[in-house]
């Protein structure tokens, strides 16, 4: 995927996320919360917001949105952990 660093962000988002080193990992975590805030604010009108989003930061937007907000068996899973891990830290 060439996806690089903690938040393993895709080359083509860097500009678009003021990334100069995906390898720093201060301007790679300004840069994720970036881009999962943006995302958020793409689906604010849906009750499938957080999911969605999460859902876009690894299929890409885009493909989501194209598929009508259906994606694949292992985004689920990814979607299901980071909820848990959420709802773990939150408490």
């Amino acid at each position: 995927s060439n996806a690089k660093g903690l938040g393993q962000i895709k080359p083509f988002n860097f500009p678009y996320l003021g990334i100069k080193d995906p390898f720093d990992i201060e301007q790679n975590v300004r840069g994720t919360t970036l881009y999962l805030s943006k995302l958020l604010k793409k689906w604010r009108k849906s009750d499938r917001q957080i999911e969605l989003a999460l859902a876009s930061y690894i299929e890409g937007h885009n493909g989501i949105k194209r598929s009508g907000g259906k994606y694949s068996r292992a985004t689920a899973a990814y979607i299901q952990d980071i909820l848990k891990i959420y709802s773990f830290l939150k408490s």
